[in-house]
């Protein structure tokens, strides 16, 4: 069962029917119906917009431990996995997932942003389990991909998705900007920030007690039990969607050249942020 946004009432989706997408009924995406009062988490692909979805779920279950990642699409769900008739089954007001570069017709915001480079990795290996490049693939030559924005061209570069939306909305009180590495260093301050911004009233025992409920090893659990794959089509089984989750792994994996490619062109955009060389 799910507690409501705001009044923590919201009546709770009972079926849940997913249809196959069709020229007639196309997801959502770019093209989503926005309604008053929704709030949209926003970020670049591979910068924990998952992760945060699922902590959110667990602030709006009355028995967090129900919540599943095969379940999230009834909760937080995703605008490219949805059509938008399915989206308006949803009880208002909605938390929507999304990549989309600035869109004016989302007035209010969270988004997630990531250091580039782990984000570079991240991705890198998401495409081997989705099985757009190959296992072996130089990690040097994906960066040269990854810096033109090669894979995912509708969402722009990590500089121009990040750019576009703290450009224009830093400093609006409907734009929650909040970092992948805050979430992980301070959890309870940055979700208490979240609660009060969704007017979400929760205590602080139920915040810290999604936060136990969303560690990446209990996610990894379920996303085993579950057989969970995060997009349609036919992705690796073998490779897990949940990895390190973790700051800084870039070190680890990308070379020096690598790294300071990222930051040759992103390097203005990183600092400002505190993503430092």
């Amino acid at each position: 069962m799910l507690v409501g946004l705001r009044h923590l009432n919201r009546p709770m989706i009972i079926q849940w029917k997913k249809r196959k997408r069709s020229k007639n009924n196309p997801y959502a995406c770019q093209n989503v119906n926005v309604f008053e009062g929704d709030t949209y988490l926003v970020s670049y692909p591979k910068s924990g917009n998952t992760w945060l979805r699922f902590l959110i779920a667990n602030l709006l279950a009355r028995n967090p431990k129900e919540v599943s990642l095969s379940g999230l699409e009834k909760v937080v769900p995703d605008v490219y996995r949805n059509t938008n008739e399915e989206l308006a089954l949803l009880p208002r007001p909605r938390v929507l997932k999304s990549h989309e570069s600035f869109a004016p017709k989302y007035k209010k915001v969270i988004y997630v942003v990531r250091d580039p480079r782990d984000v570079a990795v991240s991705y890198y290996h998401h495409l081997i389990k989705s099985r757009k490049i190959e296992e072996g693939y130089p990690l040097q030559d994906w960066i040269e991909e990854f810096v033109q924005g090669r894979y995912v061209p509708q969402f722009g570069t990590w500089k121009q998705n990040v750019g576009s939306w703290v450009g224009a909305r830093q400093g609006d009180e409907d734009f929650l900007l909040i970092s992948y590495e805050q979430l992980l260093d301070n959890g309870l301050e940055v979700l208490k920030r979240i609660s009060a911004f969704l007017e979400l009233k929760v205590s602080i025992e139920k915040i810290k007690e999604a936060i136990l409920l969303s560690s990446a090893d209990r996610m990894r659990k379920i996303e085993a039990q579950e057989n969970w794959q995060p997009s349609l089509g036919d992705m690796r089984s073998d490779k897990r969607f949940v990895r390190s989750a973790k700051s800084g792994g870039w070190k680890e994996e990308l070379s020096p050249k690598s790294a300071d490619l990222i930051f040759q062109n992103w390097g203005d955009l990183m600092q400002s942020l505190g993503y430092l060389e």
